[in-house]
């Protein structure tokens, strides 16, 4: 259990999808955390500990969850990775990092001879570089790769086109996506949720790279919640061309179960959304 009493937790990211996600299994073990403000300060228990980008951080050791990203630049992002890698290299440098848990992508599984957009190939290479960081500490440290992530959290953040498939779905019989037919590899929140906790409760018990529950279509979500709703459904390709000039779908093998299908992982988002709908 990495819950040590002269250890800090600091989030990176808490208002982000997977920041609250980790947020709300840190809490549940009565873990308290500081946060990364938007200024670079570090704070703690209401009172400032250090400040990212001047890489400064308080005495003591720290476990560091990471679940921040700058998507607001290319330029911006990767400043932001350099930032924070630079903290975490300090940290690890003065034997202070107690423990790792960030997120790769599951962009790193493709050849660069795949990826189309310059954009994913810089994204490509620094989460390579977060991995090969993570892999080499001698702390706890987990780092798993996700494909599409699907579950409250993310639906709640509209960031995927998943999200937006559900919500045209239930304002209307037509709507438009770009390669409905094209396979994407998934993990349920749940079942990443376990995997998280499985780190914070076992940190150095061996864990999946790449957490998977199966995969999907655009057109199937669809289809999907269209059944829900019991009534049609049009579905009208745009033509917008993918980031990828393959499927994005893992090779590691998925973990499937009634509890991660993905009927089972959407049923209670759309009810929950067709149910706000309502005056």
């Amino acid at each position: 259990m990495l819950n040590l009493p002269s250890t800090r937790y600091l989030l990176f990211g808490s208002t982000g999808r997977l920041g609250s996600l980790c947020a709300d299994l840190v809490t549940a073990r009565g873990i308290p955390f500081g946060n990364l403000q938007r200024n670079g300060d570090l704070v703690f228990a209401g009172s400032g500990i250090g400040n990212l980008d001047r890489g400064t951080a308080a005495p003591g050791r720290y476990t560091v969850i990471d679940a921040s990203v700058d998507y607001s630049s290319l330029e911006r992002m990767e400043a932001h990775e350099d930032t924070k890698l630079a903290f975490l290299e300090s940290l690890n440098a003065r034997g202070d990092l107690g423990g790792l848990l960030a997120f790769s992508s599951g962009v790193v599984e493709f050849d660069d001879a795949a990826i189309k957009t310059e954009w994913h190939r810089r994204y490509k290479r620094l989460k390579l570089r977060l991995e090969g960081f993570a892999r080499d500490l001698s702390c706890p440290a987990y780092c798993p790769r996700l494909f599409v992530v699907i579950g409250p959290y993310s639906f709640k953040a509209a960031t995927t086109g998943w999200v937006d498939v559900i919500r045209q779905v239930c304002a209307g019989a037509r709507v438009g996506m770009a390669m409905p037919n094209e396979p994407r590899s998934w993990v349920a929140e749940t079942f990443l949720s376990e995997e998280l906790s499985r780190y914070f409760d076992a940190p150095g018990e061996v864990r999946r790279t790449t957490p998977l529950n199966g995969t999907f279509c655009l057109g199937e979500i669809a289809r999907f919640v269209a059944e829900q709703q019991n009534r049609p459904v049009v579905i009208e390709p745009r033509d917008v061309t993918g980031w990828l000039s393959v499927p994005y779908v893992s090779r590691a093998m998925p973990v499937k179960a009634r509890e991660y299908s993905l009927e089972h992982v959407l049923a209670p988002l759309v009810a929950a959304h067709v149910a706000s709908l309502r005056p």
